[in-house]
């Protein structure tokens, strides 16, 4: 496992997965897709700021404060399709602060896109706003493979007209087990899906529940 104490060390992560590290960073990191990661301290990807549902945000530390900056997820679905194939264990921490608004992106959230052998654990999210445009989920956009003990507290926004969106991930083919959501979950388009825990389901949900707001402005 990769320890992970840092913004930074969360970014090279996700950098490692998404394969987006230069020639020379590879022949250290060469797991890919399949590396796995264990957060050992709680992480805040824009400290000092708090996210408001409408996805604007407010600076309470001193000064006028860095800028917020907009996170790529781990597992993404840019230029090329990555598919995380690991094991992330959150270990019981919190990752903050995940801002994405992107209204022509797919597969948004912490994660992108979780493969049908990858895994997450042990996580919480919170003080968060994804909004973009289909698959977007508190934990990943879409689920193929393991989401188990993990909380969505941020807010998750899809806008496409027949978009997937849940606290857990947009669209759910695998595994989803004790988890919960309390964040707001929201979804503009027309024939949108919305749900606690996933917009979608084909897999399965266990022990799990929702008691955030669900929103949908079609039908």
């Amino acid at each position: 496992y990769y320890l992970i104490s840092t913004k930074e060390e969360l970014e090279l992560f996700r950098d490692i997965v998404n394969g987006t590290l230069s020639a020379e960073q590879q022949v250290f990191y060469p797991e890919g897709a399949s590396a796995n990661g264990r957060l050992v301290n709680d992480i805040d990807l824009n400290p000092g700021y708090t996210f408001a549902v409408d996805g604007t945000y407010t600076y309470t530390g001193e000064g006028e404060g860095p800028g917020v900056q907009s996170w790529t997820p781990i597992g993404d679905y840019d230029e090329e399709w990555v598919e995380y194939t690991g094991t992330f264990d959150g270990n019981e921490k919190t990752i903050r602060g995940i801002y994405i608004k992107d209204g022509e992106a797919y597969y948004q959230g912490l994660f992108g896109y979780i493969n049908d052998n990858g895994k997450v654990t042990s996580l919480g999210v919170e003080n968060s706003y994804i909004s973009a445009n289909d698959y977007v989920g508190g934990v990943a956009g879409n689920n193929d493979g393991n989401i188990q003990d993990c909380y969505n507290a941020g807010n998750v926004n899809v806008s496409d007209e027949d978009g997937y969106v849940g606290g857990m991930t947009g669209d759910n083919d695998g595994s989803i087990q004790d988890c919960y959501n309390t964040g707001t979950i929201s979804a503009i388009g027309e024939y949108a899906f919305a749900g606690g825990i996933a917009g979608d389901n084909d897999g399965t949900i266990q022990n799990s529940y929702n008691t955030g707001t669900i929103s949908v402005s079609g039908e």
